[in-house]
């Protein structure tokens, strides 16, 4: 069994969030969703950490928890 690195375990996490996630809802939409959720994030300091979690070029467990509490919401 491969061991895997947190950073690519919350990856995969995120990248599996995405997944579930209408077609429709591009990543401006889900990025306004995680703000709604933590209004917190809303500033310019963590546009690079978001662009980064996105993207999959880093895992970051703030965003991606929150990327699928979205995406589990649109599941209801």
């Amino acid at each position: 069994m491969q061991k895997v690195t947190s950073a690519q375990y919350w990856k995969n996490r995120m990248e599996e969030a995405k997944k579930r996630l209408p077609d429709e809802m591009g990543q401006q939409k889900v990025l306004e969703a995680v703000v709604k959720l933590a209004p917190e994030l809303d500033k310019l300091t963590n546009a690079n950490r978001w662009r980064n979690a996105w993207f999959l070029h880093a895992g970051d467990p703030q965003f991606t928890e929150l990327v699928e509490q979205v995406a589990a919401g649109l599941e209801c």
